[in-house]
């Protein structure tokens, strides 16, 4: 997936977050195939896994644990072992929990969701892409953002290449979420 290199910190590509998710996703799926995926609470993205250049593969794993009320915490972690010294080093780089029952989610009316309060201004993706947000075209999916005070509303787009976001099986467009 070429536009991986799109997604980097400090010049390097990192595996984007939404794309652990998705992994986290099918590793859930395949544990449990009745799993609604589309739920998650608890999210956590605590180190960036670096992207070796050209690679076409990655050694990670997904630990799954089972609570006792039945949600399923997912966790992604790469080893790495010491060349000094016989110790393998675990680092977390996502967690997520799929929970039992989906939260519930009030539902918020058109015109509540639309509209932020009091003086709002607009941002063109001209000024948010590269200096705020610095990643490359592929994840480049905000078309305007407006904000007002501690509020802000972006509309956002998903590419016109559906092609890009093969192997997105349970979680939709990568881009879009």
């Amino acid at each position: 997936r070429l536009y991986l290199n799109d997604h980097c910190v400090d010049g390097q590509a990192v595996l984007p977050a939404v794309e652990a998710m998705e992994i986290l996703a099918q590793a859930v799926k395949r544990f449990r195939p009745g799993t609604d995926v589309t739920a998650m609470t608890g999210l956590q993205f605590d180190k960036f896994l670096y992207l070796a250049p050209g690679a076409d593969r990655l050694s990670a794993f997904c630990d799954i644990s089972v609570y006792e009320n039945g949600d399923l915490n997912a966790v992604l972690t790469t080893r790495t072992q010491s060349k000094k010294a016989a110790l393998s080093r675990v680092k977390t780089h996502a967690a997520l929990i799929f929970p039992q029952q989906s939260p519930l989610i009030p539902t918020l009316a058109l015109d509540l969701a639309a509209s932020l309060e009091g003086v709002c201004f607009s941002v063109q993706a001209e000024k948010i892409y590269p200096d705020l947000i610095p990643f490359g075209p592929s994840y480049r999916n905000v078309a305007m953002l407006h904000v007002a005070g501690q509020s802000a509303i972006a509309e956002i787009r998903t590419p016109i290449d559906e092609a890009v976001a093969e192997g997105s099986q349970h979680l939709g467009s990568p881009f879009a979420l």
